[in-house]
């Protein structure tokens, strides 16, 4: 009895050493980047997400947000300029061409197995629009 109380203490302590290792030293680019890249693929009602990492991998610099469906397309390019927590925070742009407007534009971002919920303020297409999306297979 005594061996199993000890037995299940060290099993505890380690969890919780696990645990606080890997859950306060990710930030925020790390947390999203975490996640699959893409989200959504082949949805007429949701869209498309793609989060693109920078050149060395380690920051979160763009997120694609398209629709594909026969009777139209819509894809935007998001230019993040900082992520805290799961909060991406920058500007947006209709990317059919890049003279088009920029706005601003707040992501929030929540994971839930296996659906990733995009809460989006700001300005623009794209602001007060809710959508969960499940990985894409790729």
């Amino acid at each position: 009895m005594i061996k199993r109380g000890v037995l299940l203490l060290m099993l505890v302590v380690l969890l919780v050493l696990v645990g606080c290792e890997e859950g306060t030293d990710r930030t925020g680019h790390e947390a999203i980047l975490a996640l699959p890249r893409n989200w959504g693929e082949d949805t007429p009602t949701e869209p498309y997400v793609g989060f693109l990492p920078n050149d060395s991998g380690t920051e979160l610099d763009m997120i694609d947000i398209g629709w594909m469906s026969e009777s139209s397309s819509a894809h935007y390019t998001v230019l993040v300029a900082s992520v805290s927590g799961t909060t991406v925070t920058g500007q947006y742009y209709d990317d059919s061409d890049e003279d088009n407007p920029r706005w601003n534009i707040t992501i929030a971002f929540s994971y839930s197995a296996p659906n990733l919920t995009m809460t989006i303020s700001g300005a623009g297409d794209l602001a007060g629009h809710t959508y969960v999306l499940q990985a894409s297979d790729d």
